[in-house]
């Protein structure tokens, strides 16, 4: 019998009223098994044998991920795995009381990573206005900017570009400074490890800048316009990544490199992963406070596979201290859905 599986994997600590307690949850989205070969007599013959077989993956699985942060000390997963086992004809050599694990059995962790495909070009429109000088509401002026982004789904590594058309003609006081920011929001939920408390579900929330970009050169000055591009580059590996795994944990190739990997935007069960670019404009007024106005405008980070992954060759090339990722690896394609295909080994009985 050969099994497939993928589920979301969170772990992360928490402070409780007199110490830290472990918070860990567990979905699994896809679970399928079938029989590839059945005995004669319910009897396998003396000897080895070797039973190909393939998996259609479906399109619509997430790629492999791990993200871990400093923040609670969190590490998230999505991983998939493949099982075989031999059904025995004695119920002694089952593990488990249901009769479903069988002692002879095996499993691998498996990746899988979807294909690098063209980003369709839009525009999306926005608009910003400020309301400049005045008292309590009375009073004061109007900016107008427009802002518009070329797109909205992105690559790691990709370039961000947005077109800001400011009409500061309606308003006396004079823009100090553009701005554009990147920042990305983590939610994850886990239940209480223990043995001898109740259940306790918990939902933890990160959220932090990850780059940001202040022009002051091109300012817009009372009564006139100003059209200006504003661009961020996304990075390709995660300058967040904490120093140490957390708990000591090992891990191999593939999970370190795609542990360097910007974490691609994420909406699973058991948490989600999140991008926004944020706009500011900054008038030169005592009225206006901190940053100035603010647009704010969702973008999705895609999957891709990880810094060095080739699918023909499945090794890595110049990802530094990266010498070999596994040999698992299988890259999806969302049009021609491309099949595991391994073998079972070396079954004796």
């Amino acid at each position: 019998m050969l099994g497939f599986n993928g589920s979301e994997l969170t772990s992360f600590r928490k402070q409780s009223s007199d110490r830290t307690c472990l918070y860990a949850g567990k979905f699994v989205f896809i679970n399928a098994s079938e029989t590839i070969h059945t005995f004669e007599d319910g009897l396998s013959p003396q000897g080895k044998r070797e039973y190909p077989f393939e998996v259609l993956v479906p399109e619509w699985l997430p790629s492999s991920t791990i993200y871990h942060s400093e923040f609670c000390n969190s590490l998230l997963k999505i991983r998939y795995g493949l099982w075989a086992q031999v059904i025995p004809t004695n119920s002694s050599d089952f593990l488990d009381a249901k009769k479903t694990i069988s002692i002879f059995r095996g499993s691998k962790e498996i990746y899988l990573f979807r294909a690098i495909i063209p980003v369709p070009v839009a525009e999306y429109r926005n608009q910003l206005v400020c309301k400049v000088g005045g008292l309590m509401g009375l009073g004061g002026s109007t900016s107008v900017t427009d802002v518009v982004f070329d797109r909205n789904q992105y690559y790691a590594g990709d370039t961000c570009k947005v077109r800001i058309v400011c009409d500061n003609m309606n308003c006396s006081v004079a823009i100090k400074s553009f701005k554009i920011k990147l920042k990305r929001k983590v939610f994850a939920s886990g239940e209480l490890v223990s043995q001898f408390q109740d259940r306790d579900d918990q939902l933890i929330k990160s959220s932090k800048y990850l780059y940001q970009f202040k022009d002051e050169e091109a300012k817009c000055g009372p009564k006139s316009k100003v059209e200006k591009y504003l661009e961020l580059k996304l990075p390709e590996e995660d300058y967040d990544l904490p120093s140490e795994l957390p708990d000591g944990k090992e891990m191999n190739e593939t999970e370190k490199a795609l542990l360097r990997n910007i974490q691609a935007t994420t909406n699973g069960h058991l948490f989600q992963v999140q991008y926004t670019v944020k706009i500011f404009v900054k008038h030169d007024a005592m009225t206006q406070f901190g940053e100035g106005e603010c647009l704010t405008f969702p973008i999705k980070i895609l999957e891709k596979p990880p810094l060095g992954f080739d699918p023909t060759t499945k090794s890595v090339s110049h990802v530094g201290d990266l010498d070999s990722i596994a040999q698992s690896g299988c890259l999806v394609d969302d049009a021609s859905k491309k099949y595991f295909n391994t073998y079972i080994k070396n079954f004796e009985s």
